[in-house]
């Protein structure tokens, strides 16, 4: 085995006459990895409004071995044909059970939503020094509370921990398993167009903005649109999915983000308060790469002195024309502030949400040095790749940002639970994980 064949089961809790969910999955076996069962453990002893934008863990860990002597392991490592590390069987229960975040209701929604998964990726690493790693579509979830009011409240739950790293392990890098690990479509344009740098606050942010502009590509009514699914397709691929054969991520993707750019053509104001928040992000995202190039925080990891780097919160030289600094992604406040921004707004004009345009497009885990796709594949990627970048700069050019006037077995409390609903397959995917979550 040499991925998580990730699986999800509702259940039955009869001690609590609730239905929870369970997260059935294979972790890598790396020695001092942060462990996701940790990770919760260490959220469930904040206070309950530093907790409610997390899963909430009543338990699970490592599945001990049948003979209780253990825990269940594969043996894939002791082959000497693969490059993989050990795996350990993990049971996680969970007390929420949520929607995924492609239900999203409406434009506002999902921008409340990723809110509150932003605050939760806040909370983690400024006071927990965690760092997710891994913001996909599959990662963010819509919990519905019921507090009393006509309408369930939803929130967003940030989730799928098990890629995360403490503060120490990020900016004292050492290399945990063979391939970079993420979610390929989501990935930072930097983390995907070069091999030696370090993931980074920044790389998450930026991982924020791709969600974000993925659901407005399947689900608002664009130029693409008219262009019919195929062309959606197309562009999907070239600007998501693409990957050279040397493991090297889109180049529109690099020509599109470092341009402060979003990669669709719409005909919507950019006055409204969702496309303000598409442009913002862009422009902030772009700012970050002119004021701390890539070299710069691959020279400061060879150097030992990432931390002091990643310190700056805004660029060291001011612009010529307003003697402003550019802000840096290397902490929340500038990102999550543009959401604040928008969600302020009480007027927000009717923008419809499409049914997926493009329902068949599955979304291809591969990891950088994983497995490489066929001679014809990859010949067919580039066609998609060429027709994507025509695409993108036909449609971007124009566009301008525009303000708005571990071996651990867990607790026994899971022991209650049976099995009512196998809602994954197992995903065979090395190291990169598949944009999905629990409905």
């Amino acid at each position: 085995m040499a991925g998580r064949s990730t699986r999800g089961f509702f259940a039955y809790d009869v001690a609590r006459d609730k239905f929870v969910f369970i997260k059935d999955y294979w972790r890598a076996d790396l020695p001092g990895r942060l462990t996701e069962y940790d990770v919760y453990v260490k959220f469930s002893e904040g206070s309950s409004d530093t907790c409610k934008f997390f899963p909430t863990l009543l338990g699970g860990g490592d599945v001990r071995s049948r003979n209780l002597e253990g825990v269940q392991q594969t043996l894939s490592d002791k082959c000497a044909q693969l490059s993989v590390s050990s795996r350990v069987h993990v049971r996680l229960v969970m007390k929420e059970v949520c929607r995924r975040l492609q239900t999203f209701k409406d434009w506002r929604e999902l921008a409340s939503v990723m809110r509150d998964a932003l605050t939760a990726h806040k909370i983690a690493w400024e006071e927990y020094g965690i760092l997710h790693r891994d913001i996909s579509v599959g990662n963010i979830l819509i919990y519905e509370v019921n507090d009393r009011s006509p309408e369930p409240k939803a929130i967003g739950l940030l989730t799928d921990w098990d890629l995360a790293k403490t503060r120490d392990q990020v900016f004292h890098r050492v290399a945990s398993q063979p391939t970079r690990s993420g979610t390929w479509q989501f990935l930072s344009a930097a983390l995907s167009r070069n091999h030696h740098k370090p993931h980074l606050l920044s790389d998450d942010l930026e991982s924020a903005m791709h969600v974000l502009n993925w659901l407005t590509l399947k689900h608002m009514h664009t130029q693409l649109t008219d262009l019919g699914a195929s062309e959606a397709a197309a562009h999907i691929q070239s600007y998501y999915d693409a990957q050279t054969p040397t493991g090297l991520g889109s180049y529109t993707k690099w020509l599109v983000v470092t341009g402060g750019h979003v990669p669709i053509d719409h005909h919507h104001s950019p006055n409204h308060p969702f496309i303000y928040l598409l442009n913002r992000l862009a422009a902030l995202c772009a700012e970050h790469y002119s004021a701390q190039p890539i070299q710069d925080t691959i020279d400061a990891a060879r150097a030992g002195t990432l931390a002091e780097l990643c310190s700056k919160t805004t660029s060291p030289v001011p612009l010529p024309s307003s003697n402003a600094k550019l802000p840096l992604l290397n902490n929340h406040q500038a990102f999550i502030d543009v959401f604040e921004r928008a969600l302020q707004e009480k007027t927000w004009p009717a923008l419809e949400k499409l049914a997926d345009q493009v329902p068949d497009q599955e979304l291809p885990s591969s990891s950088i040095g994983g497995n490489r796709d066929s001679e014809h594949i990859w010949v067919m990627k580039t066609l998609h790749l060429v027709i994507g970048v025509l695409l993108t700069l036909a449609h971007t050019m124009s566009i301008q940002a525009a303000p708005v006037d571990d071996d651990r077995t867990g607790p026994t409390r899971a022991t209650g639970l049976t099995e009512a609903q196998n809602l994954h397959s197992p995903s065979p995917h090395v190291h990169v994980r598949r944009a999905r979550a629990h409905p």
